[in-house]
């Protein structure tokens, strides 16, 4: 792991990168479970204000953004031009659930589902001209699904979202549920921190992207333990260069 005194000097210097969130009481760093569809990883210690430990940004990069195609954490928190949002209300959904909510295993859309999002033009270019059949497997997530993802990780629902890129995804409301079809998959790859700050309840998270941008990660821990999303923004070149 690349953690060197640049980076965290560097996000000392960047308190004012990240748009700042009221804190909360600062509860409690508990073993990853392996099995897939696991619970999510609570801290078990409080940590105290200032500079994230090295030990800090390991649990955070090796557990709580632990690689692993079912790990949507790892999406919330990509550093990527199509994953910027100011506030949890303007995530952009179809970023967030291109290949579902990856609660649980995903769910084959029926020949009927099927039939309706071809009379309805969905996914033409997955459309064989000659069998009028789609060449990939069609998925479904359905609204509650999206529902227990958002308030899980934003305290949201999906309808109190902006609901940010959510018509990219085609809808059938006999069957309350979203649909995508798309020969490549978004499996979220790892999250290289650089560094990290504590302020009460609020951690801000440092990362570069793939283009060498850096970005401020906030996220804001609950009174259980748990972790809310709450912000993830690019930090203005002027900001990086104090």
């Amino acid at each position: 792991m690349r953690k060197k005194m640049g980076g965290l000097l560097l996000c000392l210097a960047l308190l004012s990168a990240c748009h700042a969130i009221p804190a909360q009481p600062s509860p409690t760093l508990e073993p990853t479970p392996t099995e897939p569809h696991a619970s999510d990883p609570v801290a078990t210690e409080t940590i105290a204000p200032g500079a994230l430990t090295e030990e800090e940004l390991r649990w955070f990069e090796e557990v709580f953004f632990k690689p692993d195609a079912n790990n949507i954490r790892n999406v919330f928190g990509r550093p990527d031009g199509e994953n910027i949002y100011r506030v949890p209300q303007d995530i952009n959904l179809i970023e967030l659930f291109y290949d579902g909510s990856r609660l649980r295993e995903e769910v084959q859309a029926t020949g009927a589902e099927i039939n309706e999002l071809i009379i309805n033009g969905a996914f033409p270019e997955m459309v064989n001209e000659l069998s009028q059949e789609y060449v990939c497997s069609v998925f479904r997530v359905t609204r509650d699904e999206m529902d227990e993802v958002l308030l899980k990780y934003t305290g949201l629902t999906l309808e109190e979202t902006n609901q940010v890129g959510l018509d990219q995804l085609p809808y059938l409301e006999e069957y309350d549920a979203y649909y995508w079809c798309h020969g490549d998959v978004g499996y979220p790859g790892p999250l290289t921190i650089l560094s990290g700050i504590r302020e009460g309840s609020t951690i801000k998270i440092y990362q570069l992207s793939w283009d060498n941008v850096l970005y401020c990660l906030t996220l804001e821990q609950q009174p259980e333990g748990n972790y809310w999303f709450a912000s993830n923004l690019p930090v203005p070149v002027k900001d990086r260069e104090k």
